[in-house]
């Protein structure tokens, strides 16, 4: 009998040291929370501040399509600054950027960059002839507008499908945007199937793109 009073007691302190363990770190971990908390409070302003500095750099290398960079800059004022929609729904418009230059038309109209949408209305011109598609393309690529030199050379494309100086600056054009553009291997790989595209077109392949 007094063994097994003895047992119970031993259970009881036991319990009772493992209540109080888990008294203490439920206690800790709710002073821990409170304490980031109050930091999180505290450093809103300022985090708000430098989040708004790295939107303003993600910006400036977006104005340049600078895929890579403008993302890389937009991730660090979301991670500073999560409430930061501007960042989020420009990080998304330079991801469909490198795939698709076209959506940034708006954004340069926003940001006033007239140069930018200069470079637009050429490459969306109407041209009498795939012919003057193809210089349009040639000039921009001369420009290094790779993204932009893809627009009229797939418009001449369109215009006459068996014109090979369309289907040659189209590949052109696709093969240097997948190298010397800042983008994801996603984007890469999709001009690449556009340059596979454009072969398929030629009689004669270019070495260039070869």
């Amino acid at each position: 009998m007094v063994q097994k009073d003895y047992s119970n007691k031993a259970n009881i302190t036991r319990g009772a040291a493992k209540n109080s363990l888990l008294f203490h770190i439920l206690k800790w971990l709710l002073i821990i929370a409170i304490v980031l908390l109050a930091v999180g409070l505290i450093t809103k302003p300022i985090r708000k501040n430098w989040s708004s500095d790295y939107l303003a750099r993600g910006n400036t290398y977006l104005d340049q399509k600078k895929y890579l960079s403008a993302e890389l800059e937009y991730q660090k004022a979301l991670y500073l600054y999560s409430d930061n929609t501007e960042a989020q729904k420009n990080l998304d418009l330079a991801q469909k950027a490198e795939i698709d230059v076209s959506v940034l038309e708006s954004y340069y109209q926003k940001r006033n960059l007239d140069s930018q949408l200069e470079l637009f209305i050429k490459a969306k011109k109407i041209p009498a002839t795939p012919a003057e598609a193809v210089k349009i393309s040639k000039e921009l690529i001369e420009a290094n507008e790779y993204q932009l030199a893809i627009i009229p050379a797939k418009t001449a494309t369109e215009m006459d499908s068996s014109y090979e100086d369309g289907w040659k600056y189209f590949g052109i054009a696709a093969l240097y945007s997948s190298q010397k553009v800042e983008i994801s291997a996603t984007a890469k790989a999709k001009y690449s199937d556009e340059v596979t595209t454009a072969k398929s077109h030629l009689r004669e392949i270019p070495e260039i793109l070869k």
